[in-house]
């Protein structure tokens, strides 16, 4: 980082706004042929337009919850709901470790759908996120699926965020956009009053529980 409030700032929104395009290009992209190919009255390309629409639009609600100051998911269903938009990753949140009606700090929903896009980076070939706990005390957030994993660096960037997003102003050092969630994660939580950890224990865990406890 440069050590300047405002142009940090800039540098944060730029790298969310990377992320933000890179997610929408592949069904824009898809969009936009199949309606090419609709001139012709083609079924096939109309319904694969409104598909990839559909899928769109889910995506695009989800990263404005996630992103967005103020936007987050204020209950368990809608945090659920909004979960739809990582569909397309085979990726899916379980929330029956939560009471399903409970209510949310919108930060605190804003802070879960970032740690699913996480998790979702650590599962390539997709799986399940379950949340178990109390949103008012202590959510465990645990990944399954084949070969699941937090994103290397997780824990380090948890750790000392500030250090993690200093990386990114570096000199002639290139770093995917996705690098952000993590410290974008726990700046998130501190600033609410959340402590983030990851159960680390002798067995090395690929995947190991992470924990948003209330200080």
């Amino acid at each position: 980082m440069t050590g300047n409030p405002a142009n940090d700032a800039l540098m944060l929104a730029g790298t969310l706004a990377a992320r933000l395009c890179h997610d929408l290009a592949g069904p824009l992209g898809t969009v936009t042929g199949a309606l090419e190919l609709a001139g012709n009255a083609d079924a096939e390309a109309l319904a694969l337009a409104r598909e990839a629409s559909t899928e769109l639009t889910h995506r695009l609600r989800f990263c404005r919850a996630a992103w967005a100051e103020g936007a987050g998911p204020a209950s368990v269903a809608e945090l659920a709901a909004l979960a739809e938009g990582l569909a397309h990753r085979r990726v899916r949140l379980d929330v029956s470790g939560l009471a399903g009606q409970a209510r949310l700090r919108p930060e605190l929903g804003r802070i879960l759908l970032n740690v699913l896009l996480l998790g979702a980076e650590g599962m390539p070939r997709g799986g399940t996120l379950a949340l178990h706990g109390n949103p008012e005390t202590e959510i465990a957030a645990i990944l399954s699926g084949p070969g699941a994993a937090w994103p290397p660096g997780t824990a380090e960037a948890i750790a000392h965020p500030a250090s993690a997003l200093s990386r990114l102003g570096e000199p002639n050092t290139t770093l995917p956009s996705r690098a952000l969630l993590a410290p974008f994660i726990a700046l998130l939580a501190a600033r609410e009053g959340l402590r983030l950890r990851l159960l680390l224990g002798p067995g090395e865990a690929q995947a190991p529980p992470l924990l948003i406890t209330r200080s």
